[in-house]
């Protein structure tokens, strides 16, 4: 499955607003999940996987040259277990595959959206 993009509508670039809004949208997912009804080790996994992505994503902003897509396509399978964590914990968010400028990720639509992506929801990133 591709990218859905045509000639007239290219795939948005990252941008730092955008990575910034995404360590927010991750700092929310958490405290959702803390007010959830999951287990205790579920929590505890997600919390850590948010944890290593806010750390990447803030080495990416303090990076020299920050090419966001390459910064982001080495973090996509934290994103991938996030995800799947996320859906675990809370049987409601939307996942999907968030496409921007020189990548994917596989998010939520929320995460997506901060990140300033194109959401395609139930899609897996090629």
């Amino acid at each position: 499955m591709g990218a859905p993009t045509s000639a007239s509508q290219p795939l948005p670039n990252l941008t730092k607003v955008g990575i910034q809004r995404l360590i927010a949208r991750l700092d929310s997912d958490w405290s959702q999940v803390k007010k959830s009804q999951a287990p205790d080790s579920l929590k505890q996994n997600i919390n850590f996987r948010i944890a290593q992505l806010k750390i990447n994503l803030r080495v990416a902003l303090g990076s020299a040259s920050p090419d966001f897509a390459v910064w982001l396509t080495d973090m996509r399978p934290l994103f991938a277990d996030l995800s799947n964590l996320l859906k675990q914990a809370q049987s409601t968010p939307a996942t999907g595959a968030c496409f921007y400028q020189g990548g994917c990720l596989d998010t939520t639509a929320a995460q997506c959206q901060e990140l300033g992506g194109n959401f395609e929801p139930g899609a897996a990133c090629p």
